[in-house]
């Protein structure tokens, strides 16, 4: 005998269909949150993709109804916490950064004649 066949997958267009009207319904309000957390707008609209990302990944723990919307809300609110803690470590490492470019590159005075001459050719600052 063989073995039974694998129970059929959830049928996509019904998947699909579900996604987008979640989609339709929530994705303004999203936006807009987003808009008032971030200071780049193109990071809002990182934001929002990532919720729906999860959302689709997720969308068989997604609540039906009305209690989709605060659950999407506790994504995108999770999401900016990791964007926030991304943006930290990035400012944290371009400060390291610019102390080793200091520390690798000190300053000194040229000691080319030719480019003295043409540095003091040049008329002052502010004119």
């Amino acid at each position: 005998m063989s073995p039974a066949p694998d129970p059929a997958p959830p049928d996509g267009a019904a998947r699909r269909d579900r996604f987008t009207d979640l989609f339709d319904r929530t994705h303004g309000p999203l936006l807009a949150y987003a808009v008032r957390r971030v200071a780049d707008p193109a990071d809002a609209a990182d934001v929002v993709a990532e919720t729906f990302v999860v959302a689709w990944r997720r969308l068989d723990d997604v609540p039906t109804g009305q209690a989709a919307r605060p659950w999407l809300f506790g994504v995108a609110r999770r999401v900016l916490a990791n964007h926030y803690r991304g943006e930290r470590r990035r400012l944290a490492l371009a400060d390291r950064l610019r102390e080793q470019v200091v520390e690798a590159v000190p300053a000194h005075e040229p000691d080319d004649p030719v480019l003295l001459r043409a540095m003091d050719a040049l008329p002052p600052t502010g004119d």
